[in-house]
């Protein structure tokens, strides 16, 4: 199958200034959590591989576009776990083992349990080189506690527990893993006993390096109680909040960001930083710390049944993590309470503190607001569910252009290019007439002029919006320039163009095709939440993009999805993206389950990873609820025809 694609350049990008196209090196990129420079070298110590989230690998020189196709590549074996996967696999190589240096991959799961596997131990009988669960982690949640049908709240994005949801990230020098479980510690009537806990882990054994630190904040603010405006103080509501972003690491501080539960009840968006060494905490910030019911924001306030604290705005990224540069953290904001300016350009009273549907900047050390961004449609946002925080941001490297540059979109199937020093705030003519507008009014492109570029990236909607962005961009130096790709929900997979010298994106590709078995142009277009990327190349040759996604089906808030991996040659300079292979072609050696949920695959030394929340192929049943998979694919010679599964572990505990 192939993608077509106009080879022209259509979307222009006013005001770049200067640029240039260049060659970039791995050395250009800020890379944090990617070191290595080939072979088992590699390590992929955080969500999308950097800080930058360009979830790139590239020292990838075994899978190429000549090496991976149905009767070369294929799944290798499969692991059992405990719990749903929602975490992406993480890889160190040369870890050492009881004296022996291994390649482990690491998976946490739902069910508060952290796996370490040996990546090229291929036997059917392999168990885990260590297990941390439960009894560590303490006990995960039920997601029925956050189901309420009489109240109009049904849990079904997360389930059937909720524990470790996040992506850990990994300090390869300190040879330390930190993992955020939000686990019930007394079992207490009232939940009292609910909290999140911030673990560090040994790498080679999984045992504690210094006792979990529980999380806890609070933070001034206002709420309008009847006619008036009190000052009040936001405590962080562990019950009602949910770590969904990968964790980040940088410049020696830990970051983790919360959203809602299930959006029930009473919850804001919050960002906390904690000292690596320590975990003494650092930073607090809250995306929504002034409440009011105003701009028509459902939940802010749940009149006579709960109290007055809840301004929503959460940090979920879909699970994607915060990005970092040498100054700056960067977040995505998803729907909540946000200052606003009167057509004369007078702030409200909430303009710079309420950032519901914005992108900020926060310094790494204090996380104090340094800029934001808010489009000038964000209230009317609120109000249709075009959630701009759905997505995470990805900063482009700093050779691309004389101006730093951030790429992010969400709900609304927009994506907006943000100068990292001057993110535009918000400025805004006719704010309050986007209120009422209707649904097919809602992206005006010459609005927002105070950032270099926005552009539509989706299919529309009939009356009803853009299909959403889940999946942050990925980002490669291909043979053709600076390239990100993109694929959003109901749509194909997209690659755009930086022609540096124009000061242009341009669409360069579109997907087709679902299976090697129908060439149905409709197929691979169906299904939220779109695919889920990752790229690996050797330097800026032989460029795959890797893809999990859900498959044909309307909507994901379901726990189980029977999906698909894919993989597809990256390069766009013939005009086309090929697709290479897929789990689909040979499903009764490839098929991957119930890939998980936003959770992108991971590339190293020659295999992809991938969770997997199971599927029996043969049955064509679900696995067990309490039951998961860790599916590692790889080049076949020399391999097992049919890959091999291994039981859930019963290991002594670290």
């Amino acid at each position: 199958m192939m993608v077509r694609m106009p080879l022209l350049l259509a979307l222009a990008l006013g005001g770049l200034g200067a640029c240039r196209t260049v060659n970039l090196p791995a050395s250009s990129l800020r890379s944090d959590n990617l070191v290595g420079s080939g072979g088992s070298n590699i390590a992929v110590l955080t969500q999308h591989n950097d800080v930058s989230r360009t979830g790139a690998n590239l020292v990838e020189t075994l899978l190429t576009p000549a090496t991976v196709n149905k009767n070369t590549f294929g799944k290798l074996f499969s692991r059992s776990v405990k719990g749903r996967i929602f975490a992406q696999p993480l890889y160190v190589p040369q870890v050492n083992i009881n004296g022996v240096p291994k390649n482990v991959v690491y998976v946490a799961t739902m069910h508060n349990m952290v796996y370490a596997f040996d990546a090229d131990d291929l036997a059917a009988d392999s168990q885990p080189l260590w297990v941390v669960s439960t009894d560590r982690f303490g006990a995960p949640l039920s997601y029925k506690l956050f189901t309420n049908p009489a109240d109009g709240i049904l849990c079904v994005d997360v389930g059937p527990e909720v524990g470790i949801t996040s992506t850990p990230v990994i300090d390869q020098a300190t040879h330390t893993m930190y993992v955020v479980a939000k686990a019930d510690a007394t079992g207490a009537a009232d939940h009292s006993g609910i909290g999140f806990w911030i673990h560090a882990l040994d790498l080679s054994t999984g045992a504690e390096k210094q006792v979990a630190k529980k999380i806890e904040a609070s933070a001034p603010g206002t709420a309008a109680l009847g006619s008036g405006v009190s000052a009040i103080t936001v405590n962080f509501e562990p019950f009602w909040q949910l770590n969904r972003p990968a964790l980040l690491l940088t410049a020696g501080k830990l970051v983790i960001a919360f959203g809602s539960t299930c959006d029930a009840a009473m919850w804001h968006g919050w960002i906390l930083s904690y000292d690596a060494t320590t975990l003494d905490q650092k930073g607090v910030f809250i995306t929504t710390p002034n409440v009011k019911p105003s701009n028509g924001v459902k939940g802010a306030f749940t009149q006579d049944k709960i109290p007055v604290i809840g301004g929503m705005g959460g940090v979920w990224q879909g699970g994607m993590g915060l990005a970092a540069d040498e100054e700056a953290v960067y977040a995505m904001v998803g729907n909540g309470d946000v200052g606003l300016v009167d057509a004369s350009g007078k702030g409200d009273v909430d303009y710079g503190k309420n950032f519901g549907n914005s992108f900020v900047k926060l310094s790494i050390d204090t996380l104090d607001v340094m800029d934001w961004f808010t489009p000038y449609n964000a209230a009317w946002m609120n109000l249709r569910d075009f959630d701009l925080g759905a997505s995470g941001a990805m900063l482009l490297p700093k050779a691309v252009s004389s101006k730093p540059l951030l790429v992010g979109g969400g709900k609304q199937g927009t994506l907006y290019v943000l100068d990292r020093s001057n993110m535009g705030k918000l400025k805004l003519d006719n704010a309050m007439n986007t209120l009422n507008a209707p649904w097919d009014d809602h992206v005006n492109m010459q609005e927002d002029s105070q950032i270099p570029a926005k552009f539509e990236v989706t299919t529309e909607r009939h009356g009803n919006g853009f299909f959403n962005i889940h999946g942050s961009p990925v980002f490669w130096q291909s043979p053709s320039g600076p390239t990100i790709y993109v694929w959003a929900e109901e749509d194909h997979l997209k690659a755009y163009l930086f022609d540096s010298a124009k000061g242009k994106f341009g669409n360069l590709a579109g997907l087709e095709g679902v299976a090697a078995a129908t060439d149905d142009y409709q197929s691979y277009m169906h299904g939220m939440p779109g695919g889920m990327l990752s790229l690996s190349a050797s330097g800026d040759k032989n460029g795959i993009i890797w893809a999990t996604h859900l498959g044909d089906h309307e909507n994901t808030h379901k726990l189980l999805l029977e999906g698909f991996v894919a993989a597809f040659a990256a390069d766009p300079s013939s005009g086309r993206l090929v697709e290479l292979w897929n789990s689909n072609m040979v499903p009764d050696r490839d098929h991957s389950g119930s890939p998980g949920k936003f959770a992108p695959p991971t590339i190293a030394n020659g295999q992809v990873f991938v969770a997997s929340n199971g599927y029996d192929y043969a049955e064509k049943d679900y696995l067990t609820d309490d039951h998961s998979l860790l599916q590692v694919y790889g080049l076949l010679p020399n391999r097992p025809t049919t890959p091999v599964t291994t039981p859930p572990p019963s290991l002594p505990r670290p």
